[in-house]
């Protein structure tokens, strides 16, 4: 195996040299090395795996926003139940302000029950 530098590297070539007699000198008294591999990979193989991974990966983060967004709905349909909030259109502007009065009127409540 041999040490290489390159320019910018975290040591400088004389620090290098130092590493390469150091592993010379571990070799000569017995040290194994493993042996380096040298793979014949297809670029394109490479970048069809990619994709394939990129794929895997944005289908767990879909699938993880869809229940994201199941249980917002459930929360949603369990407040709408419970009467605590309503569908909001553009006209609902009377209706909304009376919802957050509702929910400031019960913090406020739920405030002076804790103290």
């Amino acid at each position: 195996m041999r040490l290489t530098s390159k320019s910018g590297a975290r040591h400088s070539a004389s620090d290098m040299a130092q590493l390469q007699r150091a592993h010379d000198l571990c070799v000569e008294l017995g040290a194994a090395c493993q042996p380096q591999v040298e793979y014949d990979v297809d670029p394109r193989q490479v970048a069809a795996a990619a994709r394939v991974t990129a794929a895997k990966l944005l289908a767990v983060q879909r699938r993880a926003a869809e229940r994201a967004v199941s249980k917002a709905a459930d929360v949603v349909r369990k407040l709408q139940r419970d009467g605590t909030i309503f569908f909001i259109t553009d006209n609902d502007s009377a209706r909304v302000k009376r919802a957050e009065r509702k929910v400031f009127d019960r913090m406020m409540t739920a405030r002076r029950d804790n103290r």
